[in-house]
């Protein structure tokens, strides 16, 4: 939902704040809130990408998958030390 809507949305809200504080018909505050905005976007769809990754790594080490690069059932299996 972030990548396809929400960081779109505030990255144009960014760029109609800086067009209208160019020009001098807005305070840089509201620029500030709006890049705010898209870096707080973008913070979060990291945080939940990697909160799948490390869920990922967790699985895969569960099932004793070598390597993520190596897909389910493809990798080679290992012991999982305690």
């Amino acid at each position: 939902m972030h990548r396809e809507t929400l960081i779109p949305q505030a990255t144009r809200v960014l760029e109609l704040a800086l067009a209208s504080y160019s020009r001098g018909k807005q305070n840089f505050l509201i620029f500030l809130d709006a890049e705010n905005t898209v870096l707080d976007s973008q913070l979060r769809l990291l945080e939940v990408e990697a909160k799948a990754a490390r869920a990922k790594w967790k699985l895969y080490r569960a099932l004793g998958v070598a390597s993520l690069t190596q897909g389910l059932g493809e990798g080679k299996q290992v012991k999982n030390k305690p």
